[in-house]
């Protein structure tokens, strides 16, 4: 970890970075139903005994920004295990009999960190908020690179965020490149953030003006 105003960053190659695999989804079922509440036991019960799965989770979409409900989130320690888990067979029969059949339309989306303030613990029933985007600028240029370091010197210094992250996304059925991704404890101090002076400049002065589109998620577990 190197100090950088304020906050600690560090940087991973995408060869040795873990990898953060999420599927954004809505189901064919009603909200509240038993076919919903069927399809997410059976998703955590699977999923959780295939090889190489780590910090699994089911979360629930809070935000109006987007049109899914909920979400998968899972870790992998290399791109080799992920395609092992890709691969495998209580993986692929999942998604043939289960996913594919009430699934209606899904997000998925594999993310390397770039940048990270160390890991601190936040409440139960936490918010976890995510922003994929595209910028404006050519991949690589000097333009994109301090777009990125701006968003991570600025936004780890508005109050009450945590485990700030700026993700470069690695799959390719995603039309995103990068996502900035970010916790809080609940509702209220999320809220100041949003609010916050120093959230509003940035919002005005950068995202605005260098951002081409982008995909806003607010998830809980």
């Amino acid at each position: 970890y190197i100090y950088l105003f304020g906050g600690y960053y560090m940087k991973q190659s995408q060869e040795f970075g873990y990898i953060h695999h999420t599927v954004a989804f809505s189901l064919k079922w009603d909200k509240g139903s038993q076919q919903e509440k069927d399809f997410l036991e059976k998703s955590y019960d699977i999923l959780i005994l295939v090889p190489n799965v780590e910090n699994f989770a089911i979360r629930k979409q809070i935000s109006k920004k987007n049109d899914f409900d909920y979400e998968l989130t899972m870790d992998f320690e290399s791109e080799e295990k992920y395609e092992e888990y890709n691969n495998h067979p209580d993986h692929q029969g999942y998604v043939k009999n289960i996913w594919l059949k009430q699934t209606k339309n899904f997000l998925e989306k594999d993310t390397i960190v770039l940048m990270e303030t160390p890991k601190t613990k936040t409440k139960e029933n936490g918010i976890r908020h995510s922003v994929a985007f595209k910028l404006k600028w050519d991949k690589g240029s000097f333009e994109e690179q301090k777009f990125l370091e701006d968003s991570f010197n600025i936004l780890i210094n508005v109050p009450n965020v945590k485990n700030f992250e700026v993700n470069k996304q690695t799959n390719a059925n995603n039309p995103y490149d990068y996502e900035l991704a970010m916790d809080f404890d609940n509702q209220k101090e999320y809220g100041e953030y949003s609010n916050h002076d120093r959230h509003r400049a940035y919002v005005k002065n950068l995202w605005l003006k260098q951002v081409s589109e982008f995909l806003e998620k607010d998830t809980t577990i």
